[in-house]
């Protein structure tokens, strides 16, 4: 292979590690979301429940 050619797949290599990157703190971003989830559901004999979205990594 020819310079040139292995200096195209190393920016791609690059570009794809940022991408990747990217998409994980996304989803990390998506889980702290997540976790603040919570709610009071009252069931009809009237007592309350509280719902929470609990994730264990």
């Amino acid at each position: 292979m020819d310079i040139k050619r292995l200096e195209e797949e190393f920016n791609a290599l690059l570009s794809d590690k940022a991408g990747e990157t990217e998409y994980l703190k996304t989803l990390q971003d998506q889980i702290v979301k997540l976790k603040g989830i919570s709610h009071v559901v009252k069931c009809a004999c009237g007592v309350e429940y509280k719902v929470e979205l609990d994730i264990c990594a």
